[in-house]
């Protein structure tokens, strides 16, 4: 089973840094957001034509890939194995991790929309942004969202929708609902799946900082709005979809994250029980410890069951493979562990230890 042991980690100086020049930046893009739709649109003379429209968004998409590049911890990494172009509308649907999961899609295509919450859309200031990239708010009545959908996409926009309405706090693919769907089924527009992955172990659900972690998206193929192999009927559909994103987000997790996922989060984690620096350099001296690790093999299990003097190997091996019960064999990784266990309560359930 999967956790998000990135809700523990402390908040450290270099974090908090990081965050006031990352709330500068996000300011920043907010007043310059607000300066181009005033001087492309509100102060413009005669009717706002498409051309300006799509060069607000392409802005937005820039502004975005710059974010992305310019931040010491993040990365982004795109996988589109159908060479999805984004030049036909369609429903996007997405998993729903953090108010970051922006940060994945918006750099794919200036052609790409959101619907936000209610309380998303009227946070102050910002809302004057949303409505200048031409967002649209969830809470409004289902003509209202029809009409909105059915004009976009005619246009060639493609909306994304979180089909699972509510963060994820594990990051673990929730229930899905209907409505999506139940759009894309009366407007005949097809539906594009993305899963991203990254979004809640960088700012997971109630916190307010960021962690070192890297971002990664999938672009599924286009699903035709007459594609009858996910289902006769929305229900069916919605199921058959929602078990799509439950495999594909395990396969892009089993994928991403590795030894070398987690190197940056063992030593701020033991950090909790004053091991940082003895973490650092066991990572340090045997390179993240990834030969030990990622390829799960009963030879490596052994070896960090009997070896694991300090328990950072063993957390690693546990992180990484989360449906392998570890059993770790000396008694100072077992007391360092436990330490761990009682101080963070979202560390991953497979290490057994003495009671």
């Amino acid at each position: 089973m999967r956790t998000n042991p990135f809700i523990d980690l402390p908040m450290t100086l270099r974090r908090f840094l990081l965050q006031v020049a990352s709330a500068v930046v996000f300011f920043g893009e907010i007043f310059y957001g607000i300066y181009v739709g005033l001087t492309r649109i509100t102060l413009r003379r005669g009717p706002v034509s498409e051309a300006t429209r799509f060069d607000i968004h392409r802005r937005i998409q820039q502004v975005f890939r710059w974010n992305i590049k310019a931040h010491p911890w993040l990365s982004l990494t795109v996988d589109n194995p159908h060479g999805e172009t984004f030049e036909r509308g369609s429903i996007i649907i997405c998993n729903h991790q953090s108010t970051l999961d922006p940060l994945c899609l918006l750099p794919l295509s200036p052609r790409i929309l959101m619907v936000m919450n209610e309380k998303v859309w009227h946070t102050p200031v910002v809302s004057r942004v949303f409505r200048y990239a031409d967002y649209f708010p969830l809470a409004s009545s289902m003509e209202e969202r029809l009409d909105y959908f059915r004009d976009r996409t005619s246009r060639g926009y493609s909306v994304i929708i979180f089909a699972e309405g509510m963060r994820s706090r594990t990051c673990s693919i929730r229930r899905f609902h209907q409505g999506p769907l139940w759009i894309a089924e009366q407007l005949g527009i097809d539906i594009l799946p993305i899963v991203i992955h990254g979004p809640g172990h960088v700012m997971p659900v109630g916190v307010n900082y960021s962690n070192h972690a890297a971002l990664h998206v999938e672009i599924g193929q286009r699903i035709k709005a007459d594609d009858r192999s996910w289902g006769n009927d929305v229900k069916a559909r919605t199921r058959s979809l929602h078990r799509y994103f439950q495999e594909h987000y395990e396969a892009l997790c089993q994928r991403t994250e590795t030894g070398a996922y987690f190197r940056y989060f063992l030593p701020e984690m033991f950090s909790r029980i004053g091991l940082r620096r003895q973490a650092e350099r066991e990572l340090r001296a045997h390179d993240g410890y990834v030969d030990y690790v990622d390829a799960g093999s009963p030879e490596q299990l052994a070896f960090v069951e009997g070896n694991d003097l300090s328990g950072v190997i063993t957390l690693l091996y546990a992180l990484v493979h989360p449906d392998t019960t570890v059993v770790p064999g000396q008694p100072t990784a077992q007391a360092n562990l436990r330490r761990l266990y009682a101080r963070c309560p979202n560390l991953p359930p497979n290490i057994q230890l003495d009671a």
